[in-house]
């Protein structure tokens, strides 16, 4: 993900077509891999960066640089991948696609679903007559391991 320059996106520079010869110097931005075979396309790249003007697209953060705009998107993909596990994603999905609620009632709606429901393959416990048992919900079967 890239940050926001306003509201727009901002594109990053596509990659080196050939890779450097030997002794060609290339020029790297560290947190986006951008490299750069002109030394003043770097500097003028790396000066727009140091600006703070970015938005985290993810949190809506502002008046960022580049690299904290970078650097917390990073954070929320991760905290969200640890979060909320992949099986959630099919029925979130489904649900925001083309709704038109507000988007209160949206994440509450999505965050009922994933409160009360159980989705296709998640993992979860439970106590019966004090044993904790292991189910997997399966596509047609359910999985029961003590």
């Amino acid at each position: 993900m890239a940050p926001l320059l306003g509201r727009k996106p901002y594109p990053l520079v596509k990659p080196l077509a050939e890779p450097p010869g030997p002794g060609e110097e290339v020029y790297i931005i560290e947190h986006s891999k951008e490299a750069f075979r002109n030394k003043e396309e770097y500097e003028a790249r790396l000066e727009r960066y140091n600006e703070r003007i970015w938005t985290c697209k993810s949190t809506g953060s502002s008046q960022l640089t580049h690299k904290e705009a970078w650097e917390e998107e990073q954070e929320v993909t991760e905290l969200l991948q640890e979060e909320y596990n992949s099986w959630f994603e099919k029925p979130i999905l489904e649900m925001v696609h083309h709704n038109t609620v507000s988007l209160d009632k949206l994440v509450e709606m999505a965050w009922m679903e994933i409160l009360t429901k159980y989705a296709v393959g998640e993992e979860c416990d439970f106590l019966v007559s004090f044993l904790i048992y292991y189910i997997c919900l399966n596509q047609h079967s359910l999985c029961i391991e003590p």
